[in-house]
Order: structure tokens, then sequence, then C-alpha cells
């Protein structure tokens, strides 16, 4: 008895010193809690589904900078083919940190938890956290914590976990939940996250599935409404489009933090990669749950061959209708000049201009965007006549390809020289693109006095109409 005491407390002190000594036995692993219900618990199945998701996509192609994606979380058999669609762009790409933000299903707590410990595990492995990034971010924020309860009960993140594994190599995670799905906290996250992730190689996602547990004709409906406001990529809009519940999902705080935070960092458009619910996958179509994955893209600026052969299409555009009333009508597989772009065209006769409009919203292709806005700017810009055949060789074009615009609050945001501005009340509409504000050396003030006198409204209307939206861009201009 006495020898066998002795030998209990030899094991616990040695147990104790290996504790201290071999990392392996003092990590901290959230370990996989729904394997085998949202998909396999054995290794090398699991391995073999994502594999099979990945290699069964239709290529997608992005031309530009990936800062974020949109993914679904259900079970793998009905949403995992979705989110390959986003995980494929992120093949031999090196990436230091994947934001996971995503919704707390199963326990409501105020805040954001974000997990704070050393790994989070799936059957093909585990996975480190950037505890660094987590510790500074719950120290700087009071409604930022780290609750394990809300992780040790949440797929949002765990599932999202395989398919990372399976695409990218010495990566860490930080893992956020969102507490309280109907508070706004997406503003408060994002400018906490803005602190720290600029100019560093991360990437954003934002775990979330749309509608839920409708017909699959009202699913379809309602997901096609909330793809549409989404790919808009005005983060206000959407915002209030989800609390009037025009627009449906079960992420909204996750979203959008990813939608302003990507925007904040540059992104200036979001394209859907693919969309399924899982009526399509089950047959069961009463009681269905939407899934659409997306990429948030800083778009490819262009090069100087594209603007030259922007400047030329543009130039045969104009000759063809104002010599001979005839639309150029061509076909282009660039997929830059495919892209669907706002942009705004400046016919100019010296330093006179002679013509100004377009499209400020990326309704049309860029090539086709570019040769309507030419002949509007020349013939139906109501403040000039419309230009004539003898005037073709005096006048110069100049093409402005706007980024999405943006709708602001605080117009201490605008940058001159950087930020162009467009306002609009009812049916009164004007814009000001970035190099005028900077070549007339205007201040803020002076840039919104202009843009109101230009809507045809009080030139102190910007600071006293609660009716007027101002919205901010950048543009990328050059000319003949």
């Amino acid at each position: 008895m006495f020898r066998a005491k002795h030998l209990l407390s030899f094991l616990v002190i040695i147990v104790f010193i290996l504790s201290l000594t071999n990392p392996l036995l003092s990590e901290d692993i959230r370990t996989p809690v729904f394997k085998g219900k949202y998909y396999h618990r054995s290794t090398p199945v699991l391995r073999r589904d994502v594999d099979y998701f990945l290699s069964n996509c239709q290529k997608r192609i992005i031309h530009g900078k990936i800062l974020g994606f949109i993914i679904p979380h259900g079970k793998y058999k009905t949403s995992g083919q979705t989110a390959a669609y986003a995980y494929q762009l992120l093949r031999e790409r090196k990436i230091d940190t994947v934001i996971i933000i995503g919704p707390s299903h199963n326990m409501i707590f105020p805040g954001i938890s974000i997990y704070a410990k050393d790994y989070y595990s799936t059957p093909l492995g585990k996975v480190p956290v950037n505890t660094k990034l987590a510790e500074k971010l719950i120290l700087e924020n009071d409604f930022i914590t780290y609750i394990p309860d809300a992780h040790l009960k949440e797929h949002s993140i765990e599932v999202q976990i395989p398919f990372l594994q399976r695409t990218l190599q010495d990566f860490q995670i930080l893992p956020i939940l969102i507490g309280n799905n109907e508070e706004d906290y997406y503003p408060l996250l994002t400018e906490a996250l803005l602190k720290h992730i600029k100019d560093q190689n991360i990437i954003l996602i934002a775990s979330g599935n749309l509608s839920h547990y409708r017909s699959y004709f009202d699913a379809t409906l309602v997901d096609r409404k909330t793809i549409k406001h989404i790919e808009e990529f005005n983060v206000e809009d959407l915002s209030s489009k989800f609390k009037n519940k025009e627009c449906e999902t079960c992420a909204k705080n996750s979203i959008l933090t990813t939608m302003l935070t990507c925007q904040k960092l540059g992104a200036d458009k979001i394209k859907l990669l693919k969309y399924t619910n899982s009526g399509e996958i089950t047959g069961i179509q009463w009681k269905t749950v939407g899934y659409a994955s997306f990429a948030l893209f800083d778009i490819e600026e262009l090069g100087k061959d594209t603007e030259d052969w922007l400047l030329k299409h543009g130039r045969k555009s104009l000759e063809e209708y104002i010599r001979f009333k005839k639309f150029q009508v061509i076909t282009e597989k660039n997929p830059l000049l495919c892209h669907e772009r706002g942009v705004y065209v400046t016919i100019k006769e010296g330093e006179t201009t002679r013509g100004y409009l377009g499209y400020v919203l990326p309704i049309k292709p860029l090539y086709k965007a570019v040769s309507d806005s030419v002949i509007k700017a020349a013939t139906e810009d109501l403040k000039y006549p419309p230009l004539n055949k003898k005037e073709l060789s005096k006048v110069k074009i100049e093409i402005s390809v706007l980024s999405n615009i943006e709708k602001i609050n605080d117009f201490n945001l605008i940058e001159i020289g950087v930020h162009g501005i467009y306002l609009n009340k009812n049916w009164q509409s004007a814009i000001i693109l970035p190099h005028v504000a900077k070549k007339n050396e205007w201040s803020k003030e002076e840039l919104l006095k202009q843009v109101c006198q230009r809507a045809g409204l009080d030139p102190q209307a910007w600071k006293k109409d609660k009716e007027i939206d101002i919205y901010l861009f950048t543009a990328q201009t050059f000319s003949e």
C-alpha cells in the first residue's frame, strides 16, 4: 500500500513536469464537436469529400485582389459544394491569418466572443489561433471578450476549417462569434479590426446562410433579392434591408462586418460565385435554407494598354454615331473590359467642357458603358448643344472609371483628390470627379457647396437638408 501511494505520487509529479516541458500536453485545443453531424468524422473520408467539392467547381476568375468571402455554413451534404466555389480561389495563395466571423446560433450573449486559446482542431488536424491578435482585440474593446462555451457549441466557425486545411498552408485563424444577430455590432467590430489588419496578409470570411426554412419558391425569391443587395455593396442600405426583413440571413453582423471591413481595405466589388438551396440538393422543398458564396475584391487597376484601348473604342463609337447615327456593335471577351463598372465621360474642347455624362452605378460591362457614355456626353448633356461633325476633330475624350459608391454621413471622411462625390435627392443629382476638386483647390466645404449647386440645390443644403444622400467614390481617369 505504501509503495502504491508513492508510485502514484511519483507518476503525478512526472506528468506535471512533462506538461511544463512538452507543449503538446499543455496546449489548449478546441476539439471538433460537429464531426459526424455536419461533415464526416473519418479523416480520409473528410479529406476525400472536401477534395471532391473543390475539384467539382466550375472555374471562377476574379481579376483583382481578393480581400474576403461570404461562405455558407450548412451541412456539407447541402452546402459543401457551394462553399467550395469560394475556397477554390484560395488555392496556392499565401495567407497569414484567416478571420472567420460567424453568428452564435445556440447561445445568445452581449457583444462579441473571440476564441483566444491555442488551436481549433478537425479530423484533418489542428490549426493555430492568432492569439496575439485575439488578446489585443479583447484588451482594447469592452464589447469583445472570450466566452469558451459559445465556441464549444457553435458550428459556423468549425465547418469552415476543413476547407481551409485543404487549400492553405502555414496559416492562423481568428475565430469570432457575434452573440446577438439583432444588434448592430458591425461598425464597432470593423473599427476594432482595422486598427490591426491594414497592410496585413489576411482574408476575412463571413460565415452565413441566407433564407431559413421557407418553401423552395419563397426561398428563391427572397435569396434573389438578398443577393442583389449584397452585390450592390451598399452596407448601410443592406443593413436596413435586413432590419425590415426584405433580405434574410442568420449572419447579419458577420456579413456586414466583412463587407464594411473589406470596403475600408479597398474592396470595390462583390461577385456571386455560386447559389443553391437545400431544396435543390435534398428534394425537400417545403423547408429550405439558402446558400451562397461571394468574393469581395479590389478590382485590378486598368493598365496603360487597357486605357488606350478604351479611348480608341470611345473615339470610334463617337465617330460612328456623330457621322452615321450608328452604334458600334462589338463583342468583347477580355474579363477586365467585361466587368460591370461605373463610368463618366467628359468631352473637352481645349480646357472647355463640351459634355459630361455617364453611369454612376456599375450596370453595364466597362466597354459598353464607355461607348454609351461617350455618345450620351456628346449628345444628351442638356447644359451643352449636341456635338456636330465639324467639332469631332477638335474635341478630346476623357474617361473616368469609377469604384462602387459608398453612402456617408460623416463629411470628415472626404479626402480631396482621392474621393469624388455624388449627391442625390429625389430626382435631383450631381457628380464631381476626384481630380476636379484637386485641380480647383477646393476645401471639403467648397466641394459640398459645388455639388449642391450643380444639383440645383441651395449651396448650404448639405448642412441642413436631411433628404440629401451623399456618396463617395474613387476613380481612374485618363484622356486622349
